[in-house]
């Protein structure tokens, strides 16, 4: 049933990028500093640097 839903969802999506082509997509990009040894994420409403992966365990 998942599996279902996450087709039926992304289908719309797939087509208009292969119709349009992968360069007329909208950007995605994540913006990463690194710091102390470290990666993290930057403007991203969850991270997954030292400091910013709390809310994984509350999953």
């Amino acid at each position: 049933a998942y599996r279902n839903d996450v087709v039926d969802y992304y289908t719309p999506f797939l087509i208009k990028y292969g119709k349009l082509g992968f360069n007329n997509g909208d950007d995605m990009y994540l913006s990463i500093e690194y710091r102390n040894g470290e990666l993290y994420d930057i403007g991203q409403s969850k991270g997954y640097g030292p400091g910013q992966n709390d809310w994984i365990s509350s999953l």
